[in-house]
């Protein structure tokens, strides 16, 4: 298997870095977990959501989680897939992916060409992939931009918060290593009213909402964790495009309050990698192997994930951000029904089982002749 990651080192990737308690199963099937828990993430046990004008409602995250950073889970999966074998290519952006399942792939990285069997697609919300795959997603223009930053020595807690403002909503977590991370949702014109960039937003939405303008204190910001994303796509897409195994937010979003998109994009991968092996063994036709991996990313997001997109709207809405905390406050029972309701398909525990989850280890290790991009 060759993995082709466009960045070099151990970059910051665009990431709310909150990892649910529902990926632990994932974590152990990638036998990864104790890697993970040996940097010290931060254990988060609960939820808390802020008005700008000072509402708050609280809850208990019955499954935990973690705030681990991205550069500390990307280099725990990268030992584990290089101690299986795999060939991981820093700094190889690719350019171009052509072919098919029946004959074989050609994927462009400068003037290299690398054949495959198999393709999946780990790139992201978006990318020029998506455009040379003329997937549908990218004809519906979306009004939603994401920003996130992290601080070093913010004040520590076992809480991941969300703040509404007008336009949009972001979370604060702690992450492993003394830092904190803000990961921002907001329209489009919000950016642009505040200046532009993703600095200004952050400082805009701390003068509006008193509470996160007191979580991240004198919290000194990272400069070069800051990133940024236009034209974010919070609508439904296809997990098989062009005979290419899209995983992760490539392969559809829950919208971010949620806290499920590393847990989902953990149990995608090795779906993928499970409908995969079971093609090039010689188990199903490429045909079923896609639709068996298509129905399993359906069963996970399903009418969760059109329900997401329905609530985020609504929290994105200027003037809804009071009535929707003080519904969630008269009536505590709606906010732990959503959490709960999210979680159904989110555990992979559940959506694996205990005879496939080692046939997805043998996903994970046996998938030798095919290429994984990453943004």
């Amino acid at each position: 298997m060759v993995v082709l990651d466009r960045e070099r080192g151990s970059p910051s990737r665009f990431c709310g870095e909150f990892l649910s308690g529902e990926a632990r199963g994932s974590l152990d099937a990638l036998r990864v977990r104790q890697a993970i828990e040996a940097v010290q993430p931060i254990a988060v046990r609960r939820l808390a959501m802020h008005s700008p004008r000072g509402r708050t409602f609280q809850m208990p995250l019955d499954g935990g989680g973690y705030g681990l950073s991205r550069r500390e889970l990307d280099a725990a999966l990268r030992r584990a897939v290089e101690a299986g074998g795999a060939d991981y290519r820093e700094g190889a952006g690719v350019t171009a992916v052509e072919g098919s399942p029946a004959e074989g792939f050609h994927i462009s990285v400068g003037s290299e060409r690398i054949r495959a069997r198999a393709v999946v697609g780990a790139w992201g919300k978006r990318s020029a992939l998506d455009r040379t795959l003329d997937r549908p997603f990218l004809r519906r223009a979306s009004p939603y931009v994401g920003v996130k930053m992290q601080y070093r020595r913010p004040a520590v807690d076992d809480v991941v918060r969300l703040f509404l403002f007008p336009g949009g909503y972001c979370g604060f977590i702690n992450l492993d290593g003394d830092r904190g991370a803000v990961a921002v949702l907001a329209h489009a014109e919000v950016l642009r009213a505040a200046g532009g960039k993703p600095e200004s937003l952050i400082a805009w939405i701390r003068s509006v909402n008193p509470a996160l303008d007191r979580r991240i204190g004198d919290a000194e910001p990272i400069p070069d964790s800051v990133r940024a994303i236009a034209q974010t796509p919070l609508t439904p897409k296809e997990s098989v495009s062009g005979g290419v195994f899209l995983t992760g937010d490539g392969a559809g979003m829950i919208a971010p309050f949620l806290g499920l998109g590393v847990t989902n994009a953990l149990a995608s991968g090795i779906d993928a990698a499970d409908a995969i092996a079971s093609w090039l063994d010689g188990e199903r036709e490429f045909q079923s192997a896609a639709r068996h991996y298509s129905a399993r990313q359906r069963e996970r997001l399903g009418l969760v994930q059109r329900g997401s997109f329905a609530i985020s709207w609504l929290l994105c809405r200027s003037g809804l951000a009071e009535p929707v905390l003080q519904l969630l406050e008269n009536v505590p029972l709606a906010g732990r029904a959503i959490y709960h309701a999210s979680r159904r398909r989110a555990s992979s525990a559940e959506g694996l089982g205990g005879a496939e989850a080692g046939t997805a280890v043998r996903g994970w290790r046996s998938v030798s002749r095919s290429s994984v991009l990453e943004e």
